[in-house]
């Protein structure tokens, strides 16, 4: 998995909208249908001041998944959230089981569970 991560790894600059890029490069590492890409990307927000609660620069990890047009619906969405809850959820239940310290020795809101179903 790694050796494949390797392969595909690509270091660049993007100077437009990073949506519009992850789907070109869909298009252009021939991704199938039901297969995605993810990436992670550090951009600036060009005009942008800031404030107390956003920073000038945008640190965003994503994933783009290819799916067939007649799959573009709130129902397809739905059940790709529910996947990625699935994951998120289950790497909550792992960490705990394999560190219980930190319900032990953690902060008071360590014993907080995220819910099953969002």
């Amino acid at each position: 998995e790694q050796e494949e991560a390797k392969r595909y790894a690509i270091d660049c600059e993007v100077m437009q909208s990073l949506a519009k890029w992850k789907r070109i490069m869909l298009d252009r590492l021939k991704v199938d249908v039901g297969e995605g890409i993810y990436c992670s990307s550090t951009s600036i927000r060009k005009g942008y001041k800031g404030d107390v609660t956003h920073s000038v620069i945008a640190d965003q990890w994503d994933y783009e998944i290819r799916i067939n047009k007649e799959d573009r619906n709130v129902e397809t969405l739905k059940s790709y959230v529910d996947k990625i809850w699935k994951i998120i959820t289950d790497a909550e239940e792992y960490i705990l089981k394999e560190y219980p310290s930190i319900i032990l020795e953690g902060h008071p809101t360590a014993t907080y569970r995220l819910p099953k179903d969002i």
